[in-house]
């Protein structure tokens, strides 16, 4: 992103896994002092995804793209949060890769091959439980 920020429309994400029946609930969201908050960055910015519309694969080799109805725009210099929520259902997995890990398609090569070693974009996760805490994961990116 550059000096005057940026337009999102859409993204992909990679599923292992879903859940057959429950909708998944995708949010961008504001974050503060590093940790999301329950402010969506627009009104707009919450998406409901039918099971039908995520694709899964076993290798995160299918994408699945979340779209927003307008394009957000993003001021630069803030921190924004991806969350995906289905209090319904805990079957949803999602491939993410950790740094100084081999990524999934290249786990037959030698050690010193395509091994995670820089951040593919600036950012970081945060794993929690009911939406009570947030726990930072260092190293682990969508």
């Amino acid at each position: 992103m550059d000096g005057t920020g940026a337009f999102l429309t859409s993204f992909d994400v990679y599923f292992a896994a879903k859940d057959e029946t429950a909708k998944l609930t995708v949010q961008l969201a504001t974050v503060e002092l590093g940790i999301p908050t329950i402010n969506l960055v627009q009104d707009f910015t919450e998406v409901v995804l039918n099971p039908e519309d995520i694709n899964i694969s076993g290798d995160a080799s299918v994408p699945t793209t979340i779209r927003f109805p307008s394009p957000v725009f993003l001021p630069p210099d803030e921190e924004y949060a991806l969350i995906f929520l289905c209090p319904q259902s805990d079957k949803y997995e999602m491939w993410v890769s950790t740094m100084g890990q081999k990524s999934i398609k290249t786990t037959q090569l030698p050690d010193v091959q395509n091994v995670i070693v820089s951040k593919q974009y600036i950012g970081g996760s945060c794993l929690n439980h009911r939406m009570v805490q947030f726990g930072h994961q260092a190293k682990t990116k969508i």
